[in-house]
């Protein structure tokens, strides 16, 4: 805030920089949750994962192991949320708050709108 002749300014251009490095936080914590639930618990993961990545790539049903972690669906399952966790990492270190939310929040977001479109929309709308 600035004073000038008795009037008080408030400047909108001063961030909320504690909020968002913690909103940040939370989906860097989700992104490595996918993150490990995509590569050591795929067993019990694929299962619920795979008809919705199949419908959303139109590729093969995922029956991955680790021969397949290259292929196309699946390695968006695992290499968005790596992404968005280093990028978001550097972005909170050169103090690039708002790039680091985006980063960390666009596979969580994506994810989530696959999932959320495959499971709970009617069918003819898939």
């Amino acid at each position: 805030m600035s004073k000038t002749r008795g009037a008080t300014f408030v400047h909108a251009a001063e961030p909320l920089r504690p909020q968002s490095d913690a909103l940040a936080g939370v989906f860097l914590a989700l992104d490595v949750a996918a993150l490990a639930a995509v590569l050591l618990a795929w067993d019990f993961v694929g299962p619920w994962v795979e008809g919705a990545f199949h419908w959303a790539t139109g590729q093969p049903p995922l029956h991955a192991d680790w021969r397949d972690m290259l292929d196309y669906s699946y390695a968006m399952l695992w290499q968005l949320p790596l992404i968005g966790c280093l990028v978001s990492w550097l972005a909170i270190r050169s103090k690039s708050h708002r790039l680091a939310l985006m980063a960390a929040a666009l596979p969580v977001l994506l994810f989530a709108l696959t999932f959320g479109w495959y499971n709970l929309a009617p069918p003819d709308l898939r």
